[in-house]
């Protein structure tokens, strides 16, 4: 079984899953913050070591999942507000 990891900013709750849909806007995120950064540095995301390549792909999928939930929530409340 896997366990989820937790981040250094966790209070100790585990993060909620991604949905499907948002995993592929997650890993185009990253790969675009990634990009950027290395743009903006000048260097080659070969030359970063293993934990600053991690720790970049941490903060955007972490951005990812709390705007898929952003997005999922206000999709609830209009549904909720259509319904009512």
């Amino acid at each position: 079984m896997r366990k989820k990891r937790l981040l250094s900013r966790d209070s100790g709750i585990a993060q909620p899953e991604v949905p499907a849909l948002a995993l592929g806007d997650a890993f185009a995120a990253a790969a675009e913050a990634l990009a950027l950064f290395c743009r903006l540095r000048r260097i080659e995301a070969a030359d970063m070591p293993a934990r600053d390549v991690d720790a970049l792909l941490d903060i955007a999928f972490e951005e990812a999942a709390q705007q898929a939930a952003a997005r999922s929530n206000a999709n609830a409340d209009a549904d909720a507000d259509n319904a009512g």
